[in-house]
């Protein structure tokens, strides 16, 4: 949501170079940040943590469906937010600062769909 909201206001700035640097240093500082919860984070993760589930799955029919249905909806938000500054800009003639706003209102709307649909799904 970030680099939706700021990356065109910084392309503007500061031209594309800076901004692709601006965009490397806000990466490395994630990693930064991240590193030290590395160990306690991945604990747990090793192939019998991972296939455990997979098998589970892939054992009841019911539940290959309803796995499906999620690699759709990942398919669809990936092709917005793939093509939606792309088209905005280039076929609807909107700014990149504004097409840059409506990835980052995309994205968040996103992410509060995940959280109050995974709350409809535990009721």
């Amino acid at each position: 949501m970030l680099a939706g909201a700021c990356v065109p206001v910084l392309l503007l700035a500061v031209g594309w170079q800076s901004t692709l640097l601006a965009v490397a240093l806000a990466n490395l500082l994630c990693i930064a940040v991240v590193m030290p919860l590395r160990a306690r984070l991945d604990a747990d993760v090793g192939l019998p943590n991972f296939v455990q589930p997979l098998r589970l799955v892939l054992r009841a029919p019911r539940l290959r469906r309803l796995a499906l249905v999620p690699l759709l909806f990942c398919a669809i938000q990936l092709s917005l937010t793939t093509y939606l500054v792309a088209y905005l800009h280039a076929e609807l003639g909107h700014g990149l600062m504004a097409a840059g706003f409506a990835l980052s209102v995309a994205q968040a709307c996103g992410a509060g769909g995940r959280i109050v649909w995974g709350r409809v799904a535990d009721e």
